[in-house]
Parts: structure tokens; sequence; C-alpha cells
């Protein structure tokens, strides 16, 4: 059983049934620095949770010649969301920036804990979609400060 998850700021305040499931069903997975966690338009399988480390979240244009990073992210913060909407597949690359530990749930076992529990579930769904919405104003404000940087050189030359 992993109680860490309990302390992670993905799950606070969430119903005790939610995190006794999540503790259960939960193991943990290591990566070295640099290394690959998840591949944009691979299979997501399972939440990941980081318990001790840092990665970093990018994607690439369409034709992939260029990446942007999307999110750094720290103890506490979750990835691989995507786990919970079909097709359930990477929206974005995940790197380790430095040794990595995380927890990981089968997305399977969460989305039947949902659907056997929907007022549980449906509390579980809202905290990974308030975490969705977070990232994506967060990447929207990079790309913006990002982009007026690119302007001011430009204005420069």
């Amino acid at each position: 059983m992993n109680e860490g998850i309990r302390q992670s700021k993905m799950f606070k305040g969430l119903a005790p049934e939610i995190l006794s499931f999540l503790e259960s069903e939960s193991t943990c997975s290591y990566f070295d620095k640099d290394s690959f966690v998840a591949l944009e338009g691979s299979e997501a399988h399972s939440l990941y949770v980081i318990k001790n480390g840092t990665a970093r979240l990018q994607t690439s244009n369409q034709d992939g010649t260029d990446s942007r990073i999307v999110a750094h992210l720290h103890p506490g913060d979750a990835l691989g969301i995507s786990f919970m909407v079909a097709p359930y597949v990477f929206g974005h690359d995940a790197y380790s920036t430095d040794k990595l530990e995380l927890y990981v749930v089968s997305g399977y076992k969460i989305r039947l804990f949902c659907e056997a529990n929907p007022a549980l579930g449906y509390s579980l769904v809202m905290r990974f979609l308030k975490n969705m919405v977070h990232r994506n104003a967060d990447f929207r404000s990079t790309i913006d400060h990002q982009d007026s940087k690119v302007k001011t050189e430009l204005v420069k030359l």
C-alpha cells in the first residue's frame, strides 16, 4: 500500500474510500534522469503521480520539427490523465528531468471504480479535469510569454 498517495496535492481532500482505493491499487515505478516516461501518441494505460523527482511534458508541432515544453511537473503532480478518455492516448511526451519515482495506478481499474461508484467517481474525475484545465492555462501562458519574447527579439533586428 502506498500511503504517500494521501499526501499528494492531486488527491488531497478526496473521500477516504477513493484514497484507500488508489493506495491499494498503486505500485511504484522508477526512471533515470532523461528517460522517456511516455511518448505523445502512445497508449495511455495508467495514471502516474510523482512521488519524488521532476518531469517535463512537451509537445511537437504537426511535422515534428519543433517542440515546446508544456509543463514542469513536481512531487504530487499527475500525468497520463488521458487514460480517462477514449482513445486513451498520451497528448504529450513526458521525460524525467532527474531521478523520478512515480505512483502508478491502472487507468482501467480507475475507470471501473468510477463506474461502480458514480458519486465518488464524479469527484475523482472532477479532480482530473481541474488538473487538465490548470495545465492548459499554464501552457497558454507559457506560449504567450515565449511568443512575446520572440516578437521582442524580431523588433530588435
